[in-house]
């Protein structure tokens, strides 16, 4: 399945706990507006169940998720996070708007998102290898704020925050245990850094060209008999949220710090030094 993205779409695949993304199952698709979800492909909206959540946290705005079931191309998708506009059996065309993003208590916090399950991606190689130094601040909040990177790695038209391992980091650090290096090949055991530090290590690959680590050693193997049930009370999984980073289709990666910000938007960071700092501080307990 292909997925027909807009540009400048922030997507992600493993900064999510789910095991569906740890297991290189699913895919999580924003929009350019961060409100509304449109299609990335022609289906049918087979369905749809509210369902609440028990354990709110302080960023969410609802105290709710929906799951829900598309047919796309004779395959059925489960959706989360997304408030459906459609009914049973109505049909949509890519590009349609089919619903409005969710802040749960398992989104509260994160750029907001359709939990696309049953959907991959094929990963090219990364051929710009750079680590990514210039960002500019937006979207500053009471208790996080967004940076939008400007001299990004790429692999085709996916975009990502570059690091010294020559991909592109998607990961929520260290709050998740585990991330990815989309767009290129690591052995198993080899260290990954972001600005001088050693955030982890290769642990497996999802295809040719993404490699998995974790900072919680056997994490990534024991997902679902351990981790996952962290997951599913809406619990920390291996740390504090510190940030995420996500990537774009044809468009600048975002990073998402999730404390008090020291800049006003539009002003431009040196990530090396900001991020380099903050992880040499950041203690993982």
């Amino acid at each position: 399945m292909i997925l027909k993205l807009k540009k400048c779409t922030p997507l992600s695949l493993f900064s999510s706990g789910f095991s569906s993304h740890v297991h290189g199952r699913a895919v999580d698709v924003s929009s350019v507006d961060m409100e509304v979800f449109r299609a990335p492909f022609s289906g049918i909206f087979l369905g749809s169940e509210k369902v609440k959540i028990g354990r709110p946290n302080r960023h969410a705005q609802h105290d709710y998720d929906v799951i829900s079931f598309i047919e796309v191309e004779g395959r059925k998708i489960k959706m989360l996070h997304v408030d459906p506009f459609l009914s049973p059996g109505q049909g949509f065309k890519e590009g349609d708007e089919i619903g409005s993003f969710i802040s749960s208590p398992y989104t509260g916090g994160d750029f907001p998102h359709a939990h696309l399950e049953g959907v991959s991606l094929r990963i090219s190689e990364v051929k710009t290898k750079v680590t990514s130094k210039l960002g500019r601040v937006m979207n500053v909040r009471n208790d996080s704020f967004d940076v939008k990177v400007i001299d990004f790695a790429s692999a085709g038209k996916l975009h990502g925050m570059g690091i010294e391992s020559g991909g592109m980091l998607n990961a929520s650090y260290p709050f998740s245990c585990y991330g990815g290096v989309i767009g290129t090949s690591m052995l198993k055991g080899t260290s990954v850094t972001m600005y001088g530090t050693e955030i982890g290590k290769v642990a497996s690959k999802r295809g040719s060209n993404v490699s998995l680590f974790e900072w919680k050693e056997g994490a990534i193997r024991r997902w679902d008999y351990d981790i996952t049930f962290k997951v599913l009370r809406n619990e920390p999984m291996c740390g504090p949220p510190f940030m995420e980073s996500v990537l774009s289709y044809d468009g600048y990666p975002l990073v998402r710090f999730f404390f008090r910000s020291p800049f006003k938007e539009g002003d431009e960071v040196d990530l090396s030094t900001f991020i380099g700092g903050a992880l040499a501080r950041l203690s993982l307990g």
